[in-house]
């Protein structure tokens, strides 16, 4: 939904790591086998703002050691982090809108929103200009 919107410019994205004593962000979901995973983060830029809509996230608050997230917990991170990020850079549109790996065996979902109906573009964008081709 966020790629469809003519606002959305771009994400970036990765981990938040301990390496060799010294907590860093890394790009991507790629760490090293002596890194300690902590967490993970996101920047999404919309084309109307100056600043990004930034989603720092910690490990134990999403890793519950359970299906995809005992293969591929970085992956998962970076995920649920990119997620969070577009919910609040696009508000009206994606508030309320989760993936799956966000989701915990016995959390509570309003089922209104687990099957999202079409929320039109216009919604997250400033009134439209005239077309030049009338």
């Amino acid at each position: 939904r966020a790629e469809v919107n003519s606002y959305y410019d771009g994400m970036e994205s990765g981990l938040i790591v301990r390496r060799d004593g010294e907590i860093m962000d890394v790009e991507g979901a790629f760490y090293e086998d002596d890194d300690v995973l902590l967490g993970a983060w996101a920047k999404a830029f919309r084309k109307d703002r100056t600043r990004p809509q930034i989603n720092r996230i910690r490990r134990q608050s999403y890793d519950k050691r359970q299906s995809v997230w005992k293969s591929d917990p970085s992956g998962m991170l970076e995920k649920c982090a990119q997620a969070g990020a577009l919910r609040k850079c696009f508000p009206n549109t994606l508030s309320k809108l989760y993936i799956e790996g966000e989701i915990q065996d016995g959390d509570v979902i309003d089922a209104e929103f687990t099957q999202p109906a079409a929320i039109p573009d216009a919604i997250e964008q400033a009134p439209a200009t005239k077309s030049r081709r009338q």
